[in-house]
């Protein structure tokens, strides 16, 4: 059935093609000046960082911590370090790397994994805050909520149960898959911002901008900020970080045993913690205080019904994890 979505797509490429430019370039812009830069660094040192003698010296410094807090691999420490600090799918990369050298459980990657699925911390404080939003403290504040839902995640994970059999071993990669990853990054950004503006081109307001956050980060913090959200809102997105980022890392770790399946309610728990923790820093002063300020109408009328369906959708989180507790990840 994929070559008929694909035949729809195509021809609505033809048909809407100015629509599908506009939106192409600024996924590419975007990627070009807050994505890549930011990824390749880490990306291109992957292999290094995540060798046998790497794995032993994480070990060392950081097993026990991570063995305790997570219930996580030690050797897994360097790919969740390079998570946080470069966020997807470059931590997933890590990750599959360091798993091809060795045997994990699926209930130890799919802990791992969401320790690594994040999004760009550089992306949140510089392409968020300061260029979207006008305020290098509303980038600050997102970054700080992105990086406290993944440990609480990572917390909540580790109580879990979860299946305990072997995980499959991916191949290992070298330098050309880095290179290549940065490079798909590219590729699914444009995909989904076109879908993602052909879809909503014939929509405004709540719906338009909703479909726009669900797809694809940099569109839908621009759409969240451009409709004047309030931070915990943009919060919630950052923790979710999008369908095109989600669907990336399952790309990434689809050969250790982790799909979108797993994933996603994974990240639907991100965004519930990265909404709370926003709720502190809603008051933040400065360019972005219309955004921001609880006093503002919009903030008023959105947060408590940003809170209902939050809660909701938390019971639904609930629900899926505990449905697959003891099947397939």
């Amino acid at each position: 059935m994929r070559w008929i979505g694909a035949l729809f797509f195509v021809a609505a490429l033809a048909i809407w093609p100015g629509v599908a430019l506009e939106a192409a370039r600024g996924a590419m812009e975007a990627w070009a000046t807050s994505v890549a830069p930011a990824l390749f660094p880490f990306v291109a040192a992957i292999p290094a960082l995540t060798c046998p003698e790497a794995r032993m010296a994480y070990e060392k410094w950081l097993g026990k911590a991570m063995r305790a807090l997570f219930h996580v691999p030690a050797s897994a420490s360097g790919a969740i370090v390079i998570g946080f600090l470069a966020g997807s799918p470059a931590g997933a990369t890590a990750l599959k790397q360091t798993m091809a050298g060795e045997t994990y459980t699926r209930a130890e990657a799919l802990r791992a994994a969401a320790l690594v699925s994040g999004c760009s911390p550089m992306f949140l404080v510089g392409g968020v805050g300061t260029a979207m939003l006008g305020s290098h403290a509303a980038g600050l504040a997102l970054m700080g909520a992105q990086l406290g839902a993944l440990i609480l995640g990572g917390l909540f994970l580790r109580f879990w149960p979860l299946r305990e059999e072997s995980a499959p071993r991916p191949r290992a990669g070298d330098f050309r898959d880095a290179i290549g990853s940065i490079l798909g990054v590219c590729g699914n950004m444009v995909v989904f911002s076109v879908g993602a503006a052909l879809l909503t081109q014939f929509l405004s307001g709540a719906p338009r901008v909703a479909v726009r956050m669900v797809a694809e980060l940099a569109m839908g913090m621009q759409a969240g900020s451009d409709a004047g959200l309030p931070l915990p809102l943009l919060g919630a997105l950052a923790g979710f970080t999008g369908v095109c980022i989600v669907w990336q890392n399952a790309a990434v770790l689809r050969d250790c045993g982790i799909g979108m399946r797993a994933l996603l309610p994974v990240k639907l728990l991100h965004a519930l913690f990265c909404f709370a923790l926003c709720l502190p820093a809603s008051a933040i002063p400065g360019p972005a205080q219309a955004v921001f300020a609880p006093a503002q109408r919009p903030t008023t009328v959105l947060l408590p019904n940003s809170a209902a369906a939050l809660t909701l959708l938390a019971l639904a989180i609930g629900g899926n994890l505990w449905y697959n507790r003891k099947r397939t990840l």
